[in-house]
């Protein structure tokens, strides 16, 4: 994302930057560790914070640059960890709109049947409780008289007895269902290849759902499949939103990930802690000075990467703050890859580009 136009497209990676970091040579890094931003960085590190001045006069200001090293004796930075406006999409696409939000009413409720030994089947199943959930049994229906319309098979079968409605998906159909979406996993090239329009459509078919909204606003969607989770963190990220997965082992591993309504939070909500580390650390390189989109800890944001140099002055100030905190020791903290601070491959449509 660019700060001062604020738009999110997807930018070449020009390199990945890498460096031996060793704490007991270049002082510790920083974590954070809040609920929607897990990070991970050196003193350098870049980050977004909202123009003062332009919030204050209601305008739209450029965002300013800001280190995790500055912002240690800052409690109220606004950093702006979400938002944009979307701008990653063609203008026109190979599907249908009906045709995306099927896909994402399957990729949430439908099912792939297989047969008896090594066979294989084109048709799809989906189901709706139309005694629990009649507005979302309707949105079926409409979907299906959409396609049989075209000259597709989509089926409604008789009502079961605990008011689920069966609705059957013939092979005609459902080939392009099953190319669509490979083990019911929305690939990035898919995302990648819809509309603005036909994204938003994508995203509500999925809450719909699997997903509901909070008390107070917010959606979050449910889901067991961590890769369906990569590519719903991914299409909500050039949506503008941010959004953070948790995870309970007590329910077999369902996660929730939650879609937050706010773009950013201050600098003190993130519990800045220092850590004593030795490995590699990393970033991307790009063309301008762009925000790009990073993943940690199941939690998506917008950061940058550091200046090309640092001042020595500069590094020895950040020393001297994070110096004066309380640290932690190696036996309290988590073991860590900075390595895992971003995840480019599940959140680019090839190898080269990642959202800006």
């Amino acid at each position: 994302m660019d700060p001062g136009e604020k738009r999110i497209r997807w930018s070449p990676i020009l390199g990945i930057s890498r460096r031996d970091w060793n704490s007991w040579r270049d002082g510790e890094l920083i974590q954070w560790d809040h609920r929607s931003v897990s990070a991970l960085t050196a003193p350098g590190h870049r980050w977004m914070e909202q123009n003062d001045q332009g919030r204050k006069r209601g305008d739209n200001r450029p965002h300013t640059w800001s280190t995790t090293g500055d912002l240690i004796g800052r409690t109220w930075a606004r950093l702006v960890f979400g938002g944009g406006t979307p701008s990653a999409f063609p203008n026109a696409s190979p599907h249908s709109d009906e045709f995306v939000e099927l896909l994402g009413w399957i990729v949430a409720e439908g099912c792939y049947p297989k047969p008896k030994g090594d066979g294989s089947w084109n048709h799809v199943s989906i189901s709706q409780s139309e005694r629990v959930n009649p507005e979302k049994t309707a949105q079926l229906r409409r979907l299906a008289s959409h396609f049989t319309n075209l000259g597709y098979t989509f089926n409604e079968y008789k009502v079961r007895p605990d008011g689920v409605v069966p609705f059957y998906i013939g092979s005609d159909l459902g080939a392009e269902i099953r190319t669509a979406l490979p083990d019911k996993q929305l690939p990035p090239l898919l995302i990648a290849s819809l509309t603005l329009a036909q994204a938003q459509i994508l995203y509500q078919a999925l809450i719909d759902g699997d997903g509901n909204r909070h008390v107070g606003g917010g959606d979050y969607w449910i889901q067991v499949d961590q890769g369906r989770i990569d590519s719903f963190q991914m299409l909500a990220a050039m949506l503008a939103s941010r959004t953070a997965q948790k995870t309970w082992d007590a329910l077999n591993g369902v996660s929730r990930t939650t879609i937050y309504t706010r773009d950013g939070g201050t600098s003190g909500s993130t519990h800045p802690s220092p850590v004593d580390y030795v490995g590699v650390i990393w970033h991307p390189e790009l063309s301008r000075s762009m925000a790009w989109a990073a993943r940690r800890a199941g939690t998506t944001y917008w950061t940058g990467s550091p200046e090309l140099t640092e001042p020595e002055a500069a590094r020895s100030q950040s020393h001297r703050r994070i110096g004066r905190m309380n640290k932690i020791s190696s036996s309290d903290r988590p073991p860590l890859s900075i390595e895992s601070t971003a995840s480019t491959s599940s959140t680019s449509p090839s190898r080269n580009s990642a959202p800006a």
